[in-house]
């Protein structure tokens, strides 16, 4: 059977584009450890200013020495990901932040970095991908699940699905334990990063049994 060049292009033109849609809607979401050790700058804070490509962000507080405000590329929604409410100002965030030049944005293809603060609660999504990261889990004691209870909850006008409830001061803390213990290394072959350790393991063994999130980051199940 003879195919015209004219129908031979528009299949090719179709199996282009299902490849395409393909790569993207493949994405692996990050885990909250993976935009802890990935971000190059992470600070909480809120929302000053806005117009329809990005965000002014007054930093409250920054774990890697930013001060001042930050000028922020919008997440843009596509077919699998939605940010979890619009941009309003106002909003208070905890943000995991990527430099690409002089441009910002926050890290994921699924808007990951950026959790919303209500009071003095941060609220992370627990439909993160768990990273196990300790092949030696000698001497430390394993938690209750109970402790990461999931829920959905209503923040600024939208109900932000299954997510942890934790204190934005210890989680603040918490993290900067983790980044100062926990490195990674890329292998862009096999989409997947290498965990590494800049702390002996007792402190981390010491870590994972006095601080639960800690434990949680370390992907101890």
């Amino acid at each position: 059977m003879k195919i015209s060049i004219k129908k031979l292009r528009s299949i090719i033109l179709i199996l282009l584009i299902s490849l395409s849609t393909k790569s993207d809607a493949d994405y692996t979401p990050y885990s909250l450890s993976e935009l802890i050790v990935k971000a190059d700058i992470i600070a909480y804070g809120t929302i000053i200013n806005l117009n329809n490509e990005t965000i002014t962000f007054k930093i409250d507080k920054s774990l890697t020495g930013e001060k001042g405000n930050l000028q922020i590329h919008q997440f843009k929604e596509w077919e699998c990901a939605a940010r979890w409410t619009k941009y309003e100002i106002g909003q208070h965030l905890f943000l995991f932040l990527k430099k690409k030049g002089e441009n910002i944005f926050a890290l994921g293809s699924g808007n990951e970095g950026e959790l919303p603060i209500v009071n003095s609660s941060v609220y992370f999504g627990d439909f993160f991908s768990y990273s196990k990261l300790l092949n030696n889990t000698d001497g430390i004691i394993k938690r209750d699940r109970k402790t990461y209870m999931r829920k959905g909850v209503m923040l600024y006008g939208n109900l932000y699905r299954n997510c942890i409830e934790w204190d934005l001061k210890d989680f603040t803390s918490s993290i900067s334990l983790f980044r100062n213990c926990i490195s990674y290394v890329d292998d862009p072959k096999k989409y997947l990063i290498t965990w590494d350790t800049k702390c002996d393991y007792d402190k981390i063994r010491d870590l994972a049994n006095s601080n639960a999130l800690f434990y949680y980051l370390c992907g101890i199940w």
